[in-house]
């Protein structure tokens, strides 16, 4: 399996759904997705589980999971029963889905706006923090219906705090 060099690990995720436990990590300055998995003999393996390491900036979608690119890849979250891992990767503003069954890794979402930093996954609905601006947003995981549910996309630069009901609430 091929290695990775581990600089500024960002996000992490975990699958127990399988007969052996898996780490996955966002290998944010290396531009790429690891995976450790834990066998039930206690051995300990380490790989590349997506993109390709070291090339900055890159934004290659609907490919296979060792020639997709990232730029800056933070939040992840795994879900079990569609066995697809969302990554946000940030400074190509989108969250992608990594499709394990077809080997593949698609763009779920492109933000205009922000970037996505951290996910959360509640069912089929996926929350994503953003930074610039400082919003938390809802996607439907299968119809890509995305909204803001807290801070505002028009709120000041560099946010602000007020408290209040989603559509007021602003962050920092």
């Amino acid at each position: 399996p091929q290695k990775t060099k581990l600089m500024f690990p960002r996000g992490l995720a975990l699958d127990t759904s399988s007969s052996h436990h898996r780490l996955f990590i966002s290998n944010t300055w290396s531009y790429c997705i690891d995976v450790v998995e834990f066998g039930n003999d206690g051995s300990i393996t380490t790989k590349l589980f997506a993109g390709v390491p070291d090339d900055e900036g890159g934004d290659k979608v609907n490919v296979p999971l060792t020639q997709a690119q990232f730029h800056y890849p933070q939040g992840l979250v795994y879900h079990p029963q569609l066995h697809s891992l969302f990554v946000a990767d940030s400074w190509n503003k989108s969250v992608k889905q990594i499709d394990e069954k077809r080997g593949i890794v698609t763009q779920l979402v492109k933000l205009t706006k922000a970037e996505p930093h951290y996910l959360a996954l509640v069912g089929d609905d996926l929350f994503i923090s953003c930074w610039r601006p400082h919003v938390i947003m809802k996607v439907d995981i299968h119809t890509d219906n995305m909204k803001v549910i807290a801070g505002q996309e028009r709120g000041r630069k560099g946010g602000g705090f007020r408290d209040g009901p989603g559509n007021i609430a602003e962050f920092s």
